[in-house]
């Protein structure tokens, strides 16, 4: 799980694939050679070039934080992103197009988005942690300076300025995290909305698929019933096949008789059995 730990010296980070220690004047990573920490490295790397250039910089330590926070909140959009124009098109040809192809499509696709809401949970749910703690962000804004915490909770300074400048920082602090958070609000919220939209198409194929399976077994059945009736029918022309007399074969009109009688018996028959399994509501 992503964990954000605040210490007397240092800040420890753990973000999926990220691991570091930062501390006011350096920062401290663990396989430097993942995605996650290569991408960390630029952000904060172009930030520092950025500021380096003239603008007012953030403390160190909160450099490290917010771009270990935007490291990780683009990686979450970078896929929501790759996966959202995926969903979209299946959910336009399905559930008309029911291949073998389409459907594993969307298996891989719901199985990302799982993947998606679970990590931006797990960082949303560390940001609204951080933020339940007022105690753990005055401490980030104290980090590398001659203060304390008092018993209230305020700070004690040394210097007077540095109050001043902890309690700005304080603010600072719980901004960035709150836009981080909402960052990770909304590509959660996304992330749910598109999977509850797949989920609601594979509940309407698999509705589809059922009444498909219902026609095709009420079509077997009614086969099933006219090859019983014809059955009879072979039945009583197989006796009159017998090489035994009787007597019928001597008179003309017999043949037709018993042709008439086997195909009238037959339609009845299965008229019969069609509309009992009507009232038993079988077909």
């Amino acid at each position: 799980m992503p964990s954000l730990l605040v210490r007397d010296n240092a800040i420890l980070l753990n973000l999926g694939s990220l691991r570091a220690i930062a501390t006011p004047e350096s920062v401290l990573l663990f396989d430097h050679k993942n995605i996650g920490a290569q991408l960390f490295l630029e952000t904060i790397v172009q930030r520092l070039n950025v500021e380096n250039s003239g603008s007012v910089s953030m403390p160190f330590e909160l450099e490290v934080i917010e771009a270990a926070l935007i490291s990780r909140t683009q990686r979450l959009e970078q896929t929501l992103m790759k996966v959202e124009p995926k969903v979209l098109a299946l959910l336009e040809i399905l559930p008309n197009k029911l291949t073998g192809d389409v459907l594993e499509d969307l298996r891989v696709s719901k199985q990302s988005l799982v993947e998606l809401i679970a990590k931006s949970d797990a960082l949303r749910q560390m940001l609204l942690d951080l933020l339940e703690t007022p105690q753990d962000i005055r401490r980030m804004a104290i980090l590398g300076r001659n203060c304390r915490l008092g018993n209230n909770g305020s700070f004690e300074c040394v210097v007077s300025a540095d109050k001043q400048i902890a309690e700005d920082e304080e603010e600072e602090i719980e901004m960035l995290i709150e836009n981080y958070l909402q960052r990770s609000e909304s590509c959660h919220g996304q992330a749910q909305k598109l999977l509850d939209s797949a989920r609601e198409m594979e509940d309407s194929i698999a509705v589809n698929l059922s009444s498909r399976r219902l026609e095709v077994g009420r079509l077997e059945l009614l086969l099933q019933v006219a090859t019983f009736c014809s059955a009879l029918g072979a039945l009583i022309a197989g006796l009159f096949g017998m090489n035994l007399r009787s007597y019928l074969e001597e008179r003309t009109y017999a043949f037709w008789l018993t042709t008439g009688g086997i195909i009238v018996g037959g339609i009845m028959l299965f008229l019969m059995m069609y509309n009992y399994l009507k009232q038993r509501r079988i077909l």
